[in-house]
């Protein structure tokens, strides 16, 4: 799959609804930075070291407890995501984000 591919099937989401997805520990953070759908592509076609390089940069990675209970306390919080199996790729949603999926 392309990168367009992906960004064609950005979906939008709340937290209560992603929340089952971690608790098979598939959940992945991606930075606002990043491009959700050059991310996908890139696990899709797993590009080691890409993944690696923004996971040493804290730009891609399992979600932290902080980050864990800050969505808990708020349900509705909204993200974009994309599935990859067996991962479930999410962004929290900014203005720039809602307005346009892509860049």
């Amino acid at each position: 799959m392309s990168t367009n591919d992906f960004r064609d099937q950005l979906l939008k989401g709340f937290w209560h609804d992603l929340k089952q997805h971690l608790e098979r520990d598939a959940i992945i953070v991606v930075d606002p930075h990043l491009d959700l759908g050059q991310v996908a592509t890139d696990v899709a076609q797993d590009r080691a070291s890409t993944i690696q390089q923004w996971i040493t940069q804290k730009l891609l990675g399992k979600p932290s407890s902080v980050q864990i209970e800050t969505w808990n306390a708020n349900p509705t919080k909204e993200f974009q995501f994309l599935i990859v199996q067996p991962y479930v790729l999410i962004q929290e949603t900014t203005a720039s984000s809602t307005s346009s999926t892509t860049h």
